[in-house]
């Protein structure tokens, strides 16, 4: 149970369940109550807990809050609860902005607030620990006023005020108040401290006023104390500044006066405004009456600031009063660009370069192209460089630009432009489409196709024959714009000419096509069928080869019915022949000899050629008698001949007997005979006039009887015969018992021409019966043959003759032989009896390469006819001599008595190492090499010539096939290359190695030409036999040739006399040449190896002087072909003191200062400039003296400066004392 009372009233309150809840009702407000709780259960109680509480006090009444004019201080009042009591009062005040926390009062008057801010007030009842419900009010404390009133910015009509917001103050806003414009309590964002007013008058006070306010809870604004500011405006400033005139030093400006006041005077000034640039400031005092100003010593193309006011000098004003400065950014002009040059990067582009100076400035570059009145332009931003570069792109081809160039300096308020500098561009033309080269007739016909695009003035056509000369002219040939063909006359048959053409187009050249283009070649020269060389498989031709008239680098040889053409190469013969093999016997060919050169070819010439035919038949005797006899012969069908033809050998007056391969009759009759002769008859095939080799029979007609007139004895038998009516080789007598016919009595054998013969002991009154036979001698044997089986042995074979007219006996076989190439060079043998029953022979001991005639023939009581046959022995490569090697035999160099090594030559030892046992020698080679391991097993090498044009060959040939090269008379390797020394051995030469000249070199296939100073070298020889097969000995040691040193006085005035001795032939080739040829480019002189003596005696030729009847045809002569005989006059005149040193020259510190490799001062004629000390080479410029009409430093000649060596050229000029300079050159070149 719990109750509650007052000490008055008292509440009780049971509760019955767990709730432990109890509630009392209508209690007194603000009043404390004890509560009493006690547990009863049934008649028990528990001990009483006491506890007192206070209800809650009624709030507060009629609260009222007054912060008047206060900033930070605030009254409260209110009136106490309507009933109920309490013991104090509590006031709460927060600040609504939430900048301070809210504070607890129980005083009325509340200290300490924020200035501007609105607090919201609340005031409760308390009692006890029980507060009432609060009582609300809101205030707004006074804002504090701006601080730092100011004038920001001050003009002639306008002017910026502004302030600072007050310290420690909340507010809303700000308030501005100005009669003059009627403002009043403008409101002005809190967030803005300034203020601008706009309409006033020049030279005039205001005052303006400035509040802060705050908002208060009704939305009314509290202001704070106001803040005066009095200020004045400008007077009028000038109108209208602007840049009247500006150069690259000076600027000029003008104004306009005020209108509304007279200014006494003004100031005006310019400074610098670009940061990279040093400063600059000018500053003048302009009288009032005056509108412009000239500002001088300007920098080119810089930016600028220009500033003016008026100033104004009043009675009373203490100070003068200075109005608004108007400003006006410019800037001076640019200087123009240096240095415009245009170059063609192709044939749609132009490069464009220039340069600046480093005194002006610009923002970019105004590149302008125009051609044909159309205009493109680009531009180009400035850097920090000294010279620019643009590529113009999208140009037509061959055409003509001009192209200006601007240097541009812009600001946003000005620009200016330097003054143009223009130049002319030219785009390279477009090529020529399609170019062909052919021959037409005698003349070659160069077609083309014009350019896809582009414009173009013309075409060039360059020309120069390959194969006669080397670095021979160039020749050119101009043609319009709408040529598309050319017929080029007038050419060397024979000749390579390389043709190269190019669009033209303002002095350009386009790309150029080349084509290689050869003229006919003339046919061969008295070709003609070399008739004694004729055999049965073979025929030999031969043509001559005459060089001045055409070139030819091989013929062709076309054999009808032939597979393959057979070539034969073009050496430095005039004569040629070529054997033509395999053919088939008594058969006629149709022979084409065609000369030819590269693909072309000349007209072919045909030669009926018939080889000789080949008897087939076999010739039998058939019968005779003691008057005539008859003979068979057979018909072969595949044999190939007109008729046969049968000659009585012998028989004068008698004419032969012809048999064609239609007759049906196959025997030959011989009459009127002489008896017991033996006659051969000679059969021949006959094809086209071509006689076969013959062959041959013997026939014996029958002899005539002998008259024998016996003388007889007891015992004995004489006979003696009488002259034979006839011939026979030999009688046979038989002696036969006449009673017993097969008991002889003796046979006795005498020669034809013994009278007397006698048969002894013979038995006494016996008849015997006495026969005499005459025989004739054996026929030829058959099927002779000889076959080599090695390089000195043959193999002969044969069959016995086919009328043995008796008793084989033996065979006699003999042999003649002799080298093909000296007739002199023979050998014969005979050998004897050699048995009946052999038919074949090996002969041994010949020699290699000889050709050999065999001969065999049968013996019966006499020898019979001679069959022969013939054979050239095989060769191989030659071998060495006995006791000598290819490392023993290998050349040395010569002896010390000799002057063995120059800078161009070498004198070597050659021993003759190799013997002919594999066949003659026919002629030797020397072989020259820069490097051991470059590859020189080639039969045949590069020559001289070709080695000097192309630097990569090691290898050469310096003698072409020499066959008298141990001979003391021999000229192979130039006349000066056999010397006669006591030094040398037997059988050896001193070969001196590069003695021959170039200009000699230029006329031969293989030539000792001169060797390159301070180079390495070996050597070796190398001979070949008739097979083209070769030995070689090995390589010398390495030997270097000497450095190059000063040519003799002697050469130099020898160069000199020269060189003047040749004036008037330079007048004469100059008036037929030089000027035709005017426009020719000229290429630059191969400087000849330095240190080497000038030989020219083939220059100092005899005097050859023309008949004035003969003139005119002479300077046709030397005219054809495009003056080449002018051109090889020429040449040989280059060569005039070509051989003097440039040693200085070739110094390594002093080859950076030559413009060009091959055009050096020699060392006797150079410009020696004064030496510095401690600098290697500074006495060198590449310059040299010339002769002239007052002596012989008349003249100083140089090249075109480089930019390495310009203060050397200025150096020369001053220590030389040059008055004048004359450059050498084209007005324009290049496009510049």
């Amino acid at each position: 149970m719990i109750t509650i009372n007052n000490g008055g009233s008292a509440y009780n309150a049971i509760v019955s369940d767990a709730s432990g809840l109890a509630t009392f009702k209508n209690l007194d407000p603000g009043t404390t109550y004890t509560l009493v709780a006690v547990t009863i259960s049934g008649n028990e109680s528990s001990d009483y807990i006491y506890r007192s509480v206070n209800t809650k006090p009624h709030p507060p009444t009629h609260l009222r809050v007054l912060s008047d004019s206060g900033q930070t201080v605030m009254h409260a009042a209110w009136d106490g609860p309507a009933f109920g009591s309490y013991d104090n009062f509590t006031v709460l005040i927060a600040d609504l902005s939430g900048v301070s926390p809210a504070q607890v009062f129980i005083k009325m008057d509340i200290t300490g607030l924020q200035p501007g801010s609105t607090y919201n007030i609340s005031v409760t009842c308390q009692k006890g620990d029980q507060n009432s419900a609060a009582v609300w009010g809101l205030s707004t404390t006074t804002p504090l006023p701006v601080t730092h009133v100011r004038l920001s910015h001050r003009g002639m009509d306008t002017a910026t005020v502004s302030w600072d917001a007050p310290t420690g103050s909340s507010l809303s806003g700000y308030a501005l108040s100005f009669d003059f414009l009627n403002m009043t309590l403008v409101a002005v964002p809190a967030n803005t401290t300034q203020y601008k007013l706009m309409g006033l008058k020049p030279d005039s006070n205001y005052t303006l006023k400035v509040f802060v306010y705050s908002q208060q809870f009704d939305g009314t604004p509290r202001y704070s104390r106001e803040t005066n500011h009095s200020f004045y405006t400008y007077p009028e400033s000038v109108a209208g500044l602007q840049k009247v005139m500006a150069t690259s030093d000076m600027m000029v400006v003008n104004w306009t006066v005020p209108v509304s006041v007279r200014a006494d005077f003004f100031h005006i000034g310019i400074r610098s405004s670009d940061a990279a640039s040093p400063p600059l400031e000018l500053a003048l005092t302009v009288p009032g009456s005056k509108t412009n100003a000239t500002f001088n010593g300007l920098r080119p193309g810089h930016k600028y600031t220009i500033a003016i006011r008026t100033v104004k000098t009043g009675s009373t004003r203490q100070a003068p009063q200075y109005g608004i400065s108007v400003k006006l950014a410019v800037v001076t002009k640019p200087l123009a660009v240096e240095n415009l040059n245009l170059t063609s990067s192709s044939t749609n582009s132009l490069t464009a370069t220039w340069g600046i100076n480093s005194t002006s400035l610009q923002t970019q570059f105004r590149v302008t192209y125009v051609s044909e009145n159309v205009s493109r332009s680009l531009s180009v931003q400035s850097s920090n460089m000294s010279s620019y570069q643009v590529n113009m792109t999208e140009l037509l081809a061959g055409s003509q630009y001009a192209v200006t160039v601007v240097a541009v300096q812009a600001t946003e308020a000005d620009t200016e432009f330097s003054l143009p500098v223009t130049g002319s561009g030219y785009t390279d033309p477009l090529p020529v489409g399609h170019m062909n080269g052919t021959m037409d007739s005698s003349e070659v016909r160069v077609t083309w196709t014009p350019p896809v695009a582009g414009k173009w003035d013309g075409y060039q056509i360059k020309y120069r024959p390959m194969l006669r000369v080397n670095n021979s002219q160039v020749l050119i040939r101009t043609l319009p714009p709408t040529s598309t063909s050319l017929n080029i006359t007038e050419l060397f048959p024979g000749e390579r000419y390389h043709l190269i053409l190019t669009v033209l187009s303002n002095n350009l050249e386009s790309r150029k096509e080349e084509a290689f283009v050869t003229t006919k070649p003339l046919a061969p020269k008295d070709l003609q069928i070399v008739k004694n060389k004729t055999t049965s498989t073979t025929a030999t031709i031969s043509w001559a080869y005459d060089k001045s008239a055409t070139l030819t680098s091989k013929w062709r040889v076309h054999v009808q019915g032939g597979a393959n053409d057979i070539e034969v190469p073009a050496t430095e013969q005039t004569g040629y022949s070529l054997i033509l093999d395999n053919l088939v016997s008594g058969q006629t060919y149709a022979v084409g000899v065609t000369s030819v050169v590269d693909s072309s070819t000349s007209q072919q010439l045909t030669l009926h050629v018939t080889t000789k035919p080949v008897i087939n038949s076999r010739m039998e005797p058939v019968s005779s008698t003691n008057t005539s006899f008859t003979i068979s012969f057979s018909n072969t069908a595949s044999s190939i001949y007109d008729y046969l033809s049968f000659t009585l050998m012998g028989g004068a007056g008698r004419l032969p007997e012809n048999r064609t391969n239609s007759e049906q009759s196959h025997t030959v009759t011989f009459s009127q005979l002489e008896a017991g002769t033996k006659y051969t008859i000679q059969a021949v095939a006959v094809s086209n006039g071509e006689v076969s080799d013959p062959v041959f029979l013997e026939m014996i007609t029958d002899p005539n009887p002998v008259t024998v007139k016996l003388t007889s004895s007891d015992t004995s038998v004489t006979l003696d015969l009488t002259p034979q009516q006839g011939t026979a080789a030999q009688y046979t007598v038989t002696c036969i018992s006449a009673d017993n016919k097969t008991t002889s009595c003796g046979e006795q054998t005498v020669t034809a021409g013994q009278q007397q013969l006698v048969f002894s002991d013979l038995t006494p009154f016996q008849d015997n019966k006495l026969e005499c036979v005459c025989f004739p001698a054996p026929g030829a044997v058959m099927s002779l043959s000889a076959t080599d089986e090695d390089l000195h042995t043959v193999m002969l074979s044969w069959q016995p003759p086919e009328l043995t007219n008796g008793i084989l006996r033996s065979y006699s076989v003999s042999y003649h032989g002799h080298e093909p190439s000296d007739v002199q060079n023979e050998e014969s043998k005979v050998i004897n009896d050699i048995s009946a029953a052999n038919t074949s022979l090996k002969v041994d001991n010949l020699r290699a390469g000889f050709e050999y005639t065999f001969q065999v023939a049968a013996s019966t009581v006499s020898p019979g006819q001679i069959t022969e046959v013939k054979l050239t022995m095989k060769t191989t490569a030659p071998a060495f001599k006995p006791g000598l090697t290819s490392a023993t035999s290998k050349p040395t160099i010569a002896a010390p008595s000799v002057r063995v090594v120059t800078d161009s030559q070498i004198s070597f030892v050659f021993i003759d190492p190799f013997s002919d046992d594999n066949g003659l020698v026919r002629y030797h080679t020397v072989i020259v090499s820069r490097n051991l391991t470059a590859d020189d097993k080639s039969p045949a090498l590069p020559s001289w010539t070709e080695a000097n044009k192309n630097r990569d060959a090691q290898v050469y040939q310096a003698v072409g096939q020499c066959p008298d090269f141990f001979l003391a008379n021999s000229l192979c390797g130039g006349s000066g290359s056999q010397r006669k020394y006591t030094s040398a051995p037997p059988q050896s030469r001193v070969f001196v190695l590069g003695a021959q000249t170039a200009s000699e070199c230029q006329k031969l296939q293989y030539c000792n030409g001169p060797l390159l100073a301070n180079t390495e070298y070996y050597v070796k020889l190398r001979g070949y036999t008739a097979s083209g097969q070769y030995q070689e000995t090995e390589y010398s040691e390495k030997i270097k040739t000497a450095e190059t040193t000063l040519a003799s006085n002697a050469v130099v005035v020898g160069g000199i006399a020269g060189a003047a001795a040749a004036v008037v032939i330079i007048v004469i080739i100059i008036i037929v040449f030089v000027i035709r040829h005017r426009r020719q480019p000229k290429k630059a002189l191969r400087h000849v190896d330095s240190g080497r003596k000038s030989e020219h005696s083939h220059i100092n030729r005899s005097s050859r002087p023309v008949k004035v009847a003969n003139f005119s045809i002479h300077v046709l002569q030397m005219s054809a072909d495009s003056d080449f005989k002018y051109a090889e006059e020429y040449e040989d005149l280059k060569e005039v003191g070509r051989g003097q040193p440039c040693r200085a020259a070739e110094l390594p510190f002093n080859q950076p200062k030559n413009r060009f490799t091959n055009i050096l001062p020699y060392d006797h004629s150079r410009v020696l400039l004064m030496p510095d000390v401690n600098q290697e080479g500074s006495d060198y410029i590449n310059a040299s003296y010339m002769s002239g009409y007052s002596g012989p430093r008349e003249y100083v000649a140089t090249q075109g400066p480089l930019a390495a060596t310009r203060d050397d050229f200025w150096r020369m000029v001053w220590e030389q004392n040059s008055r004048n300079i004359v450059m050498l050159t084209r007005c324009q070149e290049k496009g510049k």
